[in-house]
């Protein structure tokens, strides 16, 4: 099981992530205008920078549309795709706009409409 964990990552080229409750504790503030805020972990750029040093692309596809997200995504220097309604064609079609095969894409997400990926 160790050579195969290790064969997958060495032939990885693209990594995609959900937003929330993989960049977030999954938890949001909601002030009385409306305004959101969401805890993040600054850790999260050391690991987007090790990968991308690993010849990694990284990619937020989330289906919702929060400003936050964007500029989370803008500081941590990954696209960012909102508003996904069906996630695995954004990863598909993202994969295929960097000429990435979905075995050499690791998806990470944290709810049921990020099983299909």
């Amino acid at each position: 099981m160790v050579d195969d964990l290790t064969q997958a990552l060495r032939s990885l080229r693209l990594a995609v992530f959900d937003f929330d409750g993989v960049f977030t504790d999954n938890r949001v503030w909601v002030s009385e205008r409306g305004e959101e805020w969401v805890a993040c972990c600054r850790a999260d750029g050391l690991g987007l920078r090790r990968l991308a040093q690993a010849g990694v692309a990284c990619v937020i596809v989330t289906s919702e549309e929060v400003p936050v997200a964007s500029v989370r995504a803008r500081k941590l220097g990954v696209e960012c795709v909102q508003g996904a309604t069906d996630k695995l064609v954004v990863v598909e079609e993202q994969a295929a706009r960097r000429g990435v095969s979905l075995e050499e894409t690791a998806y990470v997400g944290n709810d049921v409409n990020d099983a299909d990926c």
